[in-house]
């Protein structure tokens, strides 16, 4: 976090009370927290962090050992004893936080270990309440109870944001962030994912990503089953909660548990494929969402029953530059893998310009795209439709080096056309080529198992059968 907290007042010029709060007083203002006096007590808070707010004061503050003491004592021991004042010594404590120099010090007084015992104690307050509701609902007074209820909600997440928030900051310190790991603070991260609270919920989506870099952090995180949550958050309008969701969900898309249950989930893929669809400027994420999720056969059922596939081809066709990028074109390969994905494209019109934009390019990716559309696509039509551009793959292989990775892949879709190759091998010379490079590219397996792939397809001809036998020989 790299932000000044927002406190729990406003200033204002004609706040006379604040206006006149002075740094010398500074013991007045901790004396406060011994009074009996709830006002009082928020008084001092308040007036504390108001003079925090000036960078000048910081120096006094941070270098008292007796302020140190007590404003840290009080917040571990009398968090609970009123929300408006846990508010504002963690305000004060949040606000240090966001600077790196000063996590220190928030170490050395145990800061963060009363921020895991404030989540716990409201955690527990939260769930007696909530029990204690469930059992008014047929008491006239349940309306009344639930406005308290939900004043206490509110209260609550201002105290969950500041306690997680300041729990983020200093896990800045990867040591720090082990220790929090420990503790189990993803698994309460996870219990209060179904708040609605947008800065809250902020805080907790950056802290889980955070910690879904790492291993043992992901496997506790799936441990709780987090697609029903996942799946509540992707419906949220807010761009950054379905940002920063959408790069959680990456982190945990490497992982097969995390697959599973997005299998198990179908409304959930739906969903990651809708925004995939509407939200443009997150698509570029979201694709390596989906080749995670693609690398897996038992996925292939859930990207077919979708429109996933028009998309693509609509973003290959127009992709900016003449190369596809990385991601888009490995997507594509997995889903070409699959013959109910292939029919969405093995049309006439399409095949045509993805072939004019790879032959436009050399795009060795499209033409691997279109390889598999020829290898793995069903449609008794497709063996017609590319046998109309046989002569323009020749064309192209011959004006290439063999060995050429657009070239190659030229000569596997070329060994796997089914036509009469009579009239084509005189008049491209095919043998000739087939056997030159033969020669050439002895040694090279990769490149010679296609063109024998290639000269046995021609052999299905009857052209020039005995020269073919020569040429193996």
């Amino acid at each position: 976090m790299s932000i000044r907290p927002k406190t729990s007042f406003v200033k204002k010029n004609d706040d006379e009370e604040l206006q006149n709060s002075d740094i010398s007083q500074l013991n007045n203002y901790l004396d406060c927290f011994y009074e009996e006096s709830f006002p009082t007590k928020v008084k001092g808070a308040r007036m504390i962090l108001y003079l925090s707010l000036e960078p000048n004061n910081l120096y006094e503050m941070l270098y008292n050992e007796n302020f140190l003491n007590v404003v840290s004592r009080t917040l571990r021991e009398n968090h609970n004893i009123h929300s408006e004042f846990c508010i504002h010594l963690l305000c004060f404590f949040y606000g240090l936080s966001v600077y790196k120099n000063f996590h220190e010090i928030l170490t050395n007084y145990e800061i963060g270990g009363a921020c895991l015992t404030i989540i716990d104690f409201q955690l527990k307050k939260y769930t007696v309440r909530k029990e204690g509701l469930s059992l008014k609902l047929d008491n006239p007074d349940f309306p009344k109870e639930l406005e308290k209820f939900t004043f206490m909600i509110r209260k609550q997440d201002r105290i969950l944001k500041l306690a997680f928030g300041l729990l983020l900051n200093l896990a800045d310190n990867l040591k720090v962030e082990r220790v929090l790991a420990k503790k189990e603070i993803t698994t309460l991260l996870i219990k209060f994912l179904d708040r609605s609270n947008i800065n809250l919920l902020v805080v907790i989506l950056l802290f889980l990503k955070k910690l879904s870099i790492y291993e043992v952090n992901k496997n506790e995180i799936l441990k709780n089953n987090i697609v029903g949550q996942l799946h509540k958050l992707l419906g949220y309008t807010h761009h950054l909660i379905i940002k920063i969701t959408l790069e959680l969900i990456y982190n945990l898309s490497f992982e097969p548990k995390f697959i599973k249950q997005i299998i198990s989930n179908v409304d959930f893929f739906k969903q990651i494929i809708t925004l995939f669809i509407k939200v443009k400027n997150m698509r570029s994420l979201i694709i390596k969402i989906l080749y995670n999720i693609s690398k897996y056969p038992e996925t292939a059922t859930l990207f077919s029953d979708t429109d996933c596939m028009e998309i693509i081809y609509e973003l290959i066709i127009k992709f900016p530059e003449p190369k596809l990028e990385l991601e888009l074109a490995a997507l594509t390969l997995n889903l070409t893998t699959y013959p109910q994905n292939c029919e969405i494209i093995a049309k006439e019109n399409k095949i045509k310009l993805l072939l004019d934009r790879a032959f436009k390019n050399s795009d060795f990716y499209l033409i691997k795209i279109v390889k598999n559309i020829i290898k793995f696509g069903e449609n008794e039509n497709l063996n017609d439709m590319f046998e109309s551009y046989i002569d323009q793959f020749i064309e192209t292989l011959q004006t290439k080096k063999s060995d050429d990775s657009f070239g190659s892949e030229l000569i596997e879709i070329l060994s796997s056309i089914e036509t009469d190759w009579t009239d084509k091998v005189e008049k491209y010379g095919l043998i000739e080529f087939i056997e030159s490079n033969l020669e050439k590219f002895n040694g090279v397996q990769d490149v010679l198992f296609k063109l024998i792939l290639f000269l046995g397809n021609i052999s299905r001809s009857p052209v020039r059968i005995n020269f073919i036998r020569n040429v193996l020989l």
